[in-house]
């Protein structure tokens, strides 16, 4: 994990990044490390920066061999937005099979239904027919396993179809995807798939091509994912834009990604935007944790229910069935807007008492009172991680940077893993 963020107004953009890495296997924390570069020029000209989060890599190659080598080899090109901007870096980052190789390319796409489709869908499975068993009182056999298998399939498929394709994808890719499924297919279901002397039947091979077909192409919230932020000005634009994306490899020469709209803004208004863990940001924005806030939501709702339930006990014993039923449906009619009154009450006192006090503040700060803010919010989540008990998973020195039309893309604060003194070379090299 980290914490990332994007601070802006009218005149600049500041971003700040950590530097702890996460190292984990299965899901596990195995290591942290401080010294992870999450912040990037996009061009060393022109005011574009990019942020990386989540995943450090794509398809097992660094974001950052990505986004340098696009720098290099763009070092004389600009566009006039910033989402030009974002279509070139992709594009590259598409046709670059040097750096993404198509051994790497589908490989990923393989580890991906290995590791992330059929383990889920199968645990799914296996606990549906320990189900059956229990409640008809003996182990299913091979023919009821396929056949609970099947209606799973089924399901999950119809679920699939509902889905929205990947940007830039269609049913074209999807049936492009089924000659490289198909070579490992036979393996994956084997692996998978209880079965007897007989085999694994053809019409459940089938239905595991299409789910692992669509699930290559379409959205869904499976799979590894890497967070790229992009940050600055294109040549026609004057007000800063942020445009992020989820990440989710390659399939073939495209991209899976997704739009996160979320995460991005294209206004002129004045915005704190964070990213990976947020939760800090969200404290020091709305005074409380959006958790804390559902939980108090939830606990009102359950609140007025249990009161209502009461309620109807109470008139059911003291009244006649008719009347005692009448005037609790008169109760439930007059006090059902309550609970949306009340959550409206609090979001309102939320935005005026938090919110809007930072951000009509914001919209007038400074280029240098953007980067400090960026920062100490980054700090207070690194400060937060490490007087509790959870593991230090931001840390380490915080880069910061401002972006701005007129100043192009200035380092606030930068990590060398290099004393500058030594190396005057790179600063020449780079100038």
């Amino acid at each position: 994990m980290t914490a990332e963020i994007a601070i802006f107004n009218k005149t600049a953009i500041a971003l700040a990044a950590d530097s702890a890495a996460t190292i984990t296997s299965n899901g596990v924390h195995k290591k942290i490390y401080n010294g992870s570069e999450k912040l990037f020029t996009l061009s060393k000209h022109h005011p574009v920066g990019v942020m990386i989060y989540g995943n450090s890599e794509v398809c097992g190659a660094p974001w950052e061999l990505l986004i340098k080598s696009f720098r290099a080899e763009n070092k004389d090109t600009s566009y006039p937005t910033l989402n030009e901007w974002c279509q070139a870096f992709f594009n590259y980052a598409s046709s670059n099979d040097k750096i993404i190789t198509k051994q790497m390319r589908e490989n990923y796409i393989m580890a991906f239904h290995f590791n992330d489709i059929m383990p889920g869908m199968f645990k799914d499975i296996n606990k549906l027919a320990e189900e059956e068993s229990v409640k008809i009182a003996r182990v299913v056999t091979i023919d009821e396993y396929h056949s609970i298998t099947n209606t799973y399939l089924d399901d999950f498929i119809s679920l699939l179809n509902d889905c929205p394709y990947f940007e830039d994808f269609d049913e074209n890719d999807a049936r492009d995807s089924l000659n490289i499924i198909s070579n490992y297919l036979d393996t994956l279901c084997n692996d998978f798939i209880i079965s007897d002397d007989r085999g694994v039947p053809e019409e459940i091979k089938q239905k595991i091509l299409t789910i692992l077909s669509l699930t290559s192409t379409k959205k869904s919230p499976l799979g590894i994912t890497s967070g790229i932020v992009f940050a600055g000005f294109g040549n026609d634009e004057y007000y800063p834009s942020i445009l992020a994306f989820d990440v989710f490899g390659f399939l073939g020469n495209k991209v899976r990604k997704i739009f996160n709209i979320a995460k991005s803004s294209v206004s002129s208004d004045a915005n704190v935007i964070p990213y990976a863990q947020d939760q800090e940001v969200q404290l020091f924005l709305k005074g409380c944790y959006d958790d804390l806030l559902i939980h108090g939501q939830q606990t009102y709702a359950n609140c007025h229910d249990e009161t209502l339930s009461q309620v109807q006990t109470v008139l059911q014993e003291s009244l006649p069935v008719e009347l005692a039923s009448e005037l609790y449906e008169k109760i439930k009619v007059n006090t059902e807007g309550y609970i949306p009154t009340a959550e409206a009450s609090v979001n309102s006192f939320i935005n005026m008492n938090y919110n809007q006090k930072v951000m009509s503040m914001l919209s007038f700060l400074p280029k240098q009172e953007l980067a400090y803010m960026a920062e100490s919010l980054v700090n207070l989540t690194a400060f937060k991680r490490k007087v509790s008990d959870d593991h230090e998973t931001v840390g380490g020195p915080i880069d910061v940077a401002l972006i701005s039309k007129t100043d192009g893309f200035i380092w606030v604060k930068r990590k060398h893993y290099f004393s500058p003194e030594l190396n005057h070379h790179f600063f020449s090299k780079n100038e």
